[in-house]
């Protein structure tokens, strides 16, 4: 798994089910780096130039936005092998609590590469 390369997406478990609300995708930037995929979204996160993220997941959402989500954008959801129905996404608070975990560990390692990269720079001062 390429996350395992990346010192940004390292603590990341192997497997975990994030929220997801998208019709859209995206190609990748030029010399980006695929660090997440699924069946159902081939680029499901990337990181360029080690130090730029992008996610096409929800890693912050709770129960409260997921009620918000459905009560506001409810007509997004359209048909298809991937696509959750309404009821499978309510009351899943061990996603949600897992999904929060994993936020803080990207938070944390993305923290702690702007420190790196600030030390280096005061460093060669």
């Amino acid at each position: 798994m390429a996350a395992k390369q990346s010192p940004v997406f390292r603590g990341f478990p192997e497997r975990f089910v994030p929220f997801h609300w998208h019709g859209d995708t995206f190609e990748l930037p030029d010399r980006a780096m695929r660090t997440a995929s699924s069946k159902g979204c081939r680029n499901q996160a990337f990181v360029y130039e080690d130090h730029v993220v992008g996610l096409q997941f929800h890693l912050e959402m709770d129960g409260a936005g997921i009620g918000r989500m459905l009560k506001h954008g409810k007509d997004d959801l359209v048909q298809g092998p991937y696509v959750q129905k309404p009821e499978g996404m309510v009351g899943r608070t061990e996603l949600a609590s897992a999904s929060k975990t994993i936020l803080y560990t990207l938070l944390d390692s993305m923290e702690r590469r702007c420190s790196e990269t600030e030390h280096r720079l005061y460093a060669s001062d």
